[in-house]
């Protein structure tokens, strides 16, 4: 570490006799510096800067200005040689940059500058925060590295806009609560995501060109984010609350989901309550307010229904005034059917509502039970529906309890009366809400004639029933097993309501089994609870429901299943297994539950890489499992999807130990392990599947059938099969057929009666699905090409109705792209083509080959609003008769081109448009209509017959081909990086150097950051590892290379070997050549990355890699690599001590 008050500082003493005894002459102050090392320049270089400071403007003698110019003289011999990567630290704490010196400085400091402006630029790149999910490795470790950076990074105006814009994205596209943390770490982001909820609302109240059913289940799902983040105290719950009180008007769908998603507990309730409601409840003002509102003559109501002549007779003539709406635009004469007079004057809103109106305040505290509201509802104001909700009071309400008015008037924006009769309750809702009857509740009759084919009459009767939530829950649960409850009832129940029917369903699961209570339609109800709750309280399901402490055979196995069958892509898309994980584990025990455990297990390594963390490392090394340890061995021997280095290397390093663990000798092959033979078949003797094992120690080729036949009528079938695809055995053709045909015929079982279905059993054909996935994998390894195209073949019908098919495609082209042949990606083409979805967003090359890649996509909102119906054997076709591309060689990738450049397009469009999703989107197998597009796009692009080399040209194509017109150019080049870190190895890599040849500009360089900062670990390695064949000596790479690698440097963080080796091939890319600006740019740049990956021990190492330098810049280097520099020593508290004395 730089130690700087550890020994005199030489400099600092001559500096002082130089300025004040004045009894040394300057040729030996410079001489000394010369010598200096950074422990002596850095606080030298603050002592002048304040020195001059101070003296420059003071009236002086001629002696003093010699000592003026002297001091120039010096802090520019100084600054030439102070490591600006070690200036930088000690900057911070003088706010560099933001602090200003005196202005006859100011020059002369802009070379420093400069070089300080260029290193801060490395790591707040803000043209890449407004893209979403960038923010996918930003971890505590990078957070820790750069703590005194980010401190500013957290103030910039930039940064703090593209983190609001980040958080209305996530929310929107339905991510985990898990993503909002790398954000909400910063400082304010409290502030940040308040703000960001407030604009998400704005635009959600504005929405008239969408459905009811969109806008309630949007709201719904946006205030179940506003519940949840408000228990983790990480909004800001009275500027949210004010926000609302403060708009001119409200949708009732809001409200209806105010009313759903705030409980009364909540401290939020207090707060959007109407002021005058708050008063009331409190028990010892009931009586008088009672007495005064019985004097209250014609007074309005708290919750005040706008009828047909107040609509048209009060609401007055101003149009012109609607700039005090939301936006004008939404409430044109066009779009309100030409009538002019219909929207009111805000001025206007409160002059005449206290006429025609009954006393429902009073009846809703004594009669609360009955809420009677008169004045008819507005019926169809061109359907358009106005309702005002009002708090305001008469004059001779306590205006002690009441300083102000606060009130709610309620806009439905829609063209729409599908939710007419439920709007007309929502003010008696909200009475009922903001004050809650004291009468017995009596239970919901399901004979009562509730409907449920009319959400809006069966929402109506949930929520004005006197029934206590577990009543409701009792009726809703019997509607549910005859009626089909979609996504919209579900939105539109309270979460006190979800959260009783889903821990009930937990507590009472093996006795609702047992007892046949389960049907199809009470199934797909629970899964939809299920769907909508787990972005926002996964946390708090996973650990009811997954909770070791009370897990049981018979219930775990049960469990286990219907999670499996009905909520995998949920538990797929969670950010964490660590409580799935356990739990499958210690349901291995049990023999009731050993199929269903271990079949959960092999999905969620199979459809997605293993979410490892040092809890399930833990668990797994303390089971004494070898069917869970062979699956983890086979799962992270491909595992790339880990932020940084040192996450990766425990990955690796946890998968040897369990390969040297294992009694059972290995070898690789192309990547995957092959059991050799079994070491030590007595120790497994104990375990789960002991009596697999000793099959597996006898078989051979010959005998394969006879040891496997006993095995095929028992449900453990995938569990044999898979250990035998694991062996050596494999790689003899004779046997690979034989498993290959017995997975075939297991493809074929797909019958299971509707009892079985009720008791969650799973067909064999989807038991042996994931063991047919792993063998036809290693059939390709293998190189058995016709093999594996018969088993895909047969596995096809099951993938196509397997509930998570697009997650498996992906992995495993990713896996085995370069493996494949045009037969097996033909084969996933007509799978790809019938999954849910693809008509609305998968486009093939196929389709474009005769396209002109010139041609607007001017229809891309009907992909993302979902709102028409594409015919799907016509989705993406486009009339032949276009002409083709106009490049000489480009005919033979034409198709590849304007597929990809649809695809950025679509992707771009996506990020950009505020888009209210169908409440269907939940059954989808991502949420996210973000990550559906991009596992789509990624799935077409490497099912292209294209080389490496092509694809990656088509990558970049959009971004050097100026002919095409494109008015979202940068996003749609910001969109296809962020697919090219989603492609195979070989792919991604190629496209990386495909970033390195074309022209250098400032779209090329933010792809080129997206697509380090989101790759994979082991891709960013290698091109760390080969950077100096990279650049190849060549000065315009060289600065090129520097500015897109750096922003991510901090991803290596716990692999020193390769920072080292990226360091040196950055140093020995500079030659006799090389201009200085650009050697002091590699100084910097080695300068930084050395001092905050503590690369102390490898100083002689750098040194030695910059040979290549001048004495000069190598005196520099070597200063710069001083043995220690500080993250935490404040230079400008030391500078202004010295400064004093």
């Amino acid at each position: 570490m730089l130690r700087l008050l550890n020994s005199p500082n030489t400099l600092i003493s001559l500096l002082d006799r130089f300025f004040i005894v004045k009894d040394i002459d300057i040729g030996k102050v410079r001489a000394v510096i010369n010598e200096s090392s950074a422990n002596e320049l850095v606080p030298a270089f603050f002592y002048l800067e304040n020195w001059l400071s101070t003296n420059i403007s003071t009236t002086v003698d001629p002696s003093t200005l010699a000592n003026l110019q002297g001091g120039f003289q010096l802090i520019g011999i100084i600054s030439s040689r102070v490591p600006l990567a070690v200036l930088l630290n000690g900057l911070f704490d003088v706010n560099w940059g933001i602090y200003q010196p005196h202005w006859l400085l100011q020059d002369f400091y802009l070379p420093t500058n400069a070089r300080i402006e260029r290193l801060r630029s490395y790591i707040k790149p803000f043209a890449l925060y407004g893209h979403l999910i960038t923010f996918d490795y930003e971890s505590s470790d990078a957070d820790s590295l750069l703590s005194n950076v980010m401190v500013e990074l957290e103030i910039d105006p930039s940064f703090q806009t593209s983190c609001r814009n980040h958080f209305k994205r996530l929310i929107m596209n339905r991510f985990p609560i898990s993503s909002f943390k790398p954000l909400i770490r910063h400082n304010n982001a409290k502030v940040l995501l308040t703000h960001a909820i407030t604009e998400i609302f704005s635009d959600l109240n504005i929405s008239n060109n969408v459905t009811q059913e969109q806008l309630l289940f949007s709201f719904s799902s946006f205030f179940l984010y506003i519940h949840s983040f408000t228990l983790t105290n990480e909004i800001n719950g009275q500027i949210l609350c004010e926000y609302l009180q403060s708009r001119p008007y409200i949708s009732p769908f809001c409200m209806l989901a105010l009313v759903n998603h705030i409980p009364m507990n909540m401290y939020l309730y207090n707060l959007l309550a109407p002021r005058e409601c708050s008063s009331f409840r409190n028990e010892s003002l009931i009586e008088e307010s009672k007495n005064n509102i019985n004097n209250i003559s014609n007074s309005n109501n708290f919750f005040h229904i706008m009828s047909d002549n107040e609509s048209h007779n009060d609401f007055g003539n101003n149009y012109s005034n609607l700039s005090d709406f939301e936006s004008e635009s939404y409430f044109s004469s066009t779009n309100l059917l030409g009538n002019e007079n219909l929207l009111p004057n805000r001025n206007n809103f409160n002059s005449n509502f206290s006429n025609n109106v009954n006393n429902s305040l009073y009846n809703s505290f004594s009669n609360n039970s009955n809420h009677n509201f008169n004045g008819s509802f507005g019926n169809s104001y061109g359907n358009h529906s106005n309702i005002n909700i009002s708090d305001k009071s008469g004059s001779n309400l306590d205006t002690k309890s009441c300083n102000s008015n606060s009130w709610y008037n309620l806009i439905d924006v829609t063209f729409q009366q599908t939710f007419q009769s439920l709007i007309q309750h929502i003010p008696k809702i909200l009475d009922t809400y903001f004050s809650p009857s004291t009468e017995p509740s009596k239970d919901l009759d399901t004979n009562q004639g509730i409907k449920c084919d009319n959400i809006a009459e069966f929402l109506s009767a949930i929520h004005l029933s006197s029934s206590s939530i577990y009543g409701k829950m009792k009726c809703i649960l019997s509607l549910a097993r005859d009626h089909n409850l979609g996504p919209v009832h579900i939105a539109g129940m309270g979460v006190q309501l979800l959260r009783c029917i889903t821990f009930s369903l937990q507590r009472t699961l093996e006795e609702c089994v047992e007892k046949k209570m389960f049907t199809p339609t009470l199934c797909l109800f629970m899964r939809n609870i299920f769907n909508i709750l787990t972005p926002t309280l996964s946390e708090l399901l996973q650990q009811r429901f997954f909770d070791l402490s009370n897990a049981k055979p018979k219930q775990s196995n049960y469990l286990i299943r219907s999670a499996v069958l009905y909520i995998l892509p949920s538990l797929l898309n969670m950010n964490n297994n660590n409580f799935i994980i356990p739990f499958c584990v210690n349901a291995l025990k049990w023999e009731e539950s050993q199929v269903a455990a271990s079949y959960m297990i092999m999905k969620l390594l199979r459809h997605t890489q293993p979410k490892f963390s040092k809890i399930i490392s833990d668990v797994i090394s303390s089971s004494k499992n070898s069917f869970l340890e062979l699956e983890f061995i086979d799962a992270l021997s491909n595992s790339y999807f880990t932020a940084t280095a040192k996450e990766k290397m425990f990955d690796d390093d946890f998968c040897k130990k369990l390969v040297q663990k294992m009694p059972v000798t290995f070898s690789l092959k192309n990547g995957y392990y092959f059991i050799d033979s079994i070491t030590n078949e007595k120790i497994m003797q104990d375990e789960p599947f002991a009596e697999i094992f000793t099959a597996l120690s006898r078989i051979t080729v010959k005998n394969a059938i006879r040891e496997l036949t006993p095995f095929l009528q028992k449900e453990i079938v995938f569990v044999a099969l898979k250990f035998m695809v694991l062996t050596r055995l494999m790689q003899s053709r004779e046997f690979a057929s034989y498993i290959s045909d017995t997975l075939k015929s297991l493809m074929t079982q797909i019958n299971l009666t509707e009892a079985d279905q009720m008791r969650f059993e799973i067909r064999r054909c989807e038991l042996a699905l994931p063991v047919a996935q792993a063998c036809f994998e290693r059939l390709l390894c293998v190189g058995y090409h016709d093999i594996a195209t018969d088993l895909l073949s047969a596995m096809a019908p099951v993938i196509k109705t397997d509930i998570a098919p697009l997650h498996w495609m992906q992995m495993f082209l990713r896996r085995c792209r370069k493996f494949t042949n045009s037969d097996i990606k033909q084969l996933c083409i007509k799978i790809l083509k019938e999954l849910p979805c693809a008509d609305k967003y998968l486009i093939l090359e196929e389709n474009m080959n005769m396209v002109n890649d010139a041609d607007t996509f001017s229809n891309i909102n009907h992909h993302i609003n979902q709102q028409s119906n594409p015919n799907p054997n016509n989705s993406n076709a486009i009339s032949a008769s276009n002409s083709v591309g106009n490049s000489n060689n480009s005919h033979d990738i034409n198709g590849l081109r304007v597929m990809i450049n649809r695809y950025g397009k679509l992707i771009a469009e996506t990020i950009k448009t505020f888009c209210v999703p169908d409440p269907d989107v939940i059954n989808h197998e991502y949420q996210s209509i973000f990550e559906h597009i991009l596992s789509f796009a990624a799935c077409s692009v490497m099912l292209s017959n294209k080389s490496n080399d092509q694809i990656a040209e088509s990558l970049t194509y959009t971004i050097v081909n100026i002919c095409v017109p494109h008015y979202d150019r940068d996003d749609s080049c910001l969109a296809i990086g962020r697919l090219a870190t989603r492609l195979n190895y070989e792919i991604s890599y190629a496209y990386f150097l495909k970033m390195m040849d074309i022209p250098f500009c400032e779209i090329s360089k933010s792809c080129a950051q997206m697509f380090l900062m989101c790759c994979t670990i082991d891709l960013y390695r290698e091109i760390c590892n080969n950077c100096a064949q990279i650049i190849r000596s060549e000065d315009d790479r060289l600065d090129h290379f520097i500015q897109m690698i750096m922003p991510s440097f901090t991803r290596l963080h716990g692999d020193e070997a390769t920072t080292i080796t990226f360091l040196c091939g950055i140093l020995e890319s500079v030659t006799d050549k090389t201009p200085d600006e650009l050697k002091e740019v590699v100084v910097d740049a080695v300068g930084l990355v050395y001092i905050k990956m503590n690369l102390f021990k490898s100083r002689s190492t750098l040194i030695g890699a910059s040979r290549k330098f001048d004495p000069f810049f190598r005196e520099i280097i070597a200063s710069t690599l001083e043995v220690g520099v500080p993250n935490d020593i404040s230079f400008a508290n030391v500078a202004r001590k010295w400064h004093k004395t």
